[in-house]
């Protein structure tokens, strides 16, 4: 999850003595560039980052880059080439950056050219839906995949001390693979490379009688902490949507994704989105649901964001959410945010219906152990982790069951 600073690396593929390149940020009326190296949202424009200045903006700043310079997009910046809260800068020490609290934001330097038709969410929902018929998620489950995921208790004999070293990233996919496949699901492991990292995306599929799917994703890699709350709480909100699931015959199809390298720069996801265009799946994915950190309720206040910016028809998505924790008297309430900070932004890129369910991270909630050694499961609030994921299973529900 973002605090206060997107950062998007442009790998420039160009050599220390190259003449320098320009690029440019544009603030536009959404939807208005066809093709961009990355793009951000608010909830009435978009950031768009290209390499020649866009027609007919409403604002236009340029950096000049010089050899291979890392450049950096940052939301809440305020050095480099600004815009509002978006800033393009280069910063030379990745390492120091993020002992400042930053989080990194990597895309590569292909352009991306966003699907032109959207997804009408609302044709998709079953008229009989009847969520009776699925078991909750429970608390004593979110305990104990946490605490696994967390290093708190073992797999295999051995401890997920933490989740960004390749060993332990490995240890990690083992374990949900197993979940995943006692379950039911098919696992796939989607390896990518991209600006000098390497990793793996986990992919626990069950197929629909029809071409549509919806994704339902976290990302499993770390920070130097046992990461409990970020983002071991939303990979546990994955596992526990998916034992609901896991004995319904389904109309649409289900992907529970654990992204990579999210915390070097929203490497994983991009990556996936690039696999799932190649592959032809990008126009048949009707919505993605992105948790990220949903275990940390301090003093009971059960706030919780539902954000969509506004973006394509992804306030849809937020309706089924919103819809299914009143259907079933969940004591949460939603605190409007809008932020790019996690892997749902780059489904929106394509023109994808996507939103990010949190815990209240904007709204004064925020866990202090964010990034921290603190970061364990004695900070969470696993009840109130269960019953968000109760909101999001009524939502995913309505969308793929027949």
């Amino acid at each position: 999850m973002r605090i206060c600073i997107i950062v998007l690396i442009l790998v420039l593929g160009v050599d220390s003595f190259s003449a320098p390149q320009t690029y440019y940020l544009s603030k536009t009326k959404k939807n208005e560039v066809r093709s961009f190296l990355i793009r951000l949202a608010t909830e009435k424009y978009h950031y768009s980052v290209t390499l020649t200045p866009i027609k007919n903006a409403v604002s236009v700043a340029r950096l000049e880059v010089k050899g291979n310079e890392p450049l950096y997009a940052v939301e809440g910046g305020n050095k480099g080439a600004c815009i509002d809260d978006f800033c393009l800068q280069t910063v030379s020490n990745l390492e120091e950056a993020h002992v400042d609290g930053a989080i990194y934001h990597r895309v590569a330097s292909d352009f991306i050219r966003p699907l032109k038709l959207s997804v009408d969410v609302k044709s998709k929902i079953s008229k009989d839906f009847n969520l009776v018929e699925l078991t909750p998620p429970s608390a004593e489950d979110a305990t104990e995949f946490v605490a696994i995921l967390s290093g708190e208790k073992s797999t295999r004999g051995q401890n997920i001390k933490d989740r960004r070293t390749n060993e332990n990233k490995k240890l990690a996919r083992e374990y949900l693979r197993s979940e995943y496949e006692k379950m039911g699901y098919s696992i796939k492991e989607v390896a990518f490379s991209q600006g000098g990292y390497s990793g793996i995306n986990l992919v626990a599929e069950k197929k629909g009688t029809e071409k549509g799917f919806v994704i339902v994703s976290a990302h499993y890699d770390t920070v130097n902490c046992p990461g409990a709350d970020d983002d071991g709480s939303g990979i546990a909100t994955s596992l526990l949507l998916a034992k609901s699931l896991s004995q319904s015959q389904l109309k649409h199809g289900i992907q529970f994704v654990a992204f990579d390298l999210e915390e070097v720069g929203l490497i994983g996801s991009r990556a996936y989105a690039k696999h799932l265009e190649s592959q032809k799946q990008m126009e048949n994915l009707l919505g993605v649901f992105q948790v990220e950190m949903t275990g940390y309720n301090p003093q009971n206040r059960n706030g919780i964001h539902v954000i969509d910016c506004e973006e394509n028809t992804s306030a849809d998505l937020s309706k089924l959410v919103i819809e299914s924790i009143e259907e079933n008297g969940l004591p949460l309430k939603r605190v409007k945010a809008c932020t790019d900070r996690s892997d749902h932004a780059i489904f929106w890129s394509y023109n994808r219906p996507a939103i990010v369910v949190s815990q209240n991270f904007f709204g004064g909630d925020g866990n202090p152990c964010y990034h921290r050694k603190c970061d364990q499961q004695r900070e969470l609030d696993h009840k109130y982790l269960a019953e968000i994921a109760h909101g999001i299973l009524g939502a995913v529900a309505k969308i793929i069951l027949p």
